[in-house]
C-alpha cells in the first residue's frame, strides 16, 4: 500500500501495525518527509504526486483531494490509476474524505460537512464534494466503479476501482 501525500506516516504506520504482512510506503514531498525517523515498518519515498506515484496494489488518499480543484483531482486520480493498473488486474484506490450528504441522516453531520466546505474553499482551490461530484471525477479519470461507505461521521471511505 502506498499512502499518497502521507506526511509523517501516521496512517501507514497504523496499517502496518494492524497488518504486518502489508508493505507500506509513504509518498510525500521531500521537505515533508525529510528527517522522519525510519522505524522499519514504513518506507518513505520523496516525490510529487502530480508527477509520479509508485506502483502498488492499493493506494490511500486521506484528506487530500478536497484541497484540489476538479482539474487537479482528475490529474491526481489518473496518476493513481496508472499506479494500480498492472496487467489484466487492477488494484484499489482508497479515499478517506468528506462526501457531502453521505453521512447518516443526522443534520449535525451535514452542517459540519458544509462548514468544512466553507473552510476548505477559503484556504485552497479545493472543496468538499457530494457523491455525484466524486463520481464525475472518477469517470473523467477513467475509473470504472466506486463504493462509498459512511463510517467516519463526517468522512467516508470511498473504494475506487480501475
Amino acid at each position: 500500500m502506498v499512502h499518497v501525500a502521507g506526511c509523517t506516516g501516521g496512517a501507514a504506520k497504523a496499517v502496518a501495525a494492524a497488518f504486518p504482512r502489508i508493505k507500506c510506503t509513504v509518498l510525500d514531498l521531500p521537505h515533508v518527509i525529510h528527517g522522519v525517523p525510519a522505524d522499519g515498518q514504513v518506507e518513505f519515498v520523496a516525490g510529487d504526486m502530480m508527477d509520479f506515484i509508485p506502483q502498488a496494489d492499493a493506494l490511500l488518499l486521506k484528506s487530500v483531494l478536497h484541497d484540489w480543484s476538479d482539474e487537479d483531482c482528475v490529474h491526481i486520480l489518473k496518476r493513481c490509476k496508472e499506479a494500480i493498473c498492472r496487467g489484466e488486474y487492477g488494484g484499489k484506490l482508497i479515499i478517506i474524505d468528506v462526501v457531502v450528504g453521505s453521512s447518516s441522516s443526522r443534520a449535525t453531520c451535514h452542517e459540519t460537512q458544509l462548514l468544512f466546505d466553507l473552510f476548505i474553499s477559503t484556504l485552497t482551490q479545493g472543496r468538499e464534494r457530494d457523491e455525484k461530484e466524486w463520481c464525475k471525477l472518477f469517470r473523467e479519470a477513467g475509473f470504472s466503479d466506486y463504493k462509498v461507505t459512511s463510517v467516519l461521521d463526517i468522512r467516508s471511505v470511498i473504494e475506487v476501482f480501475p
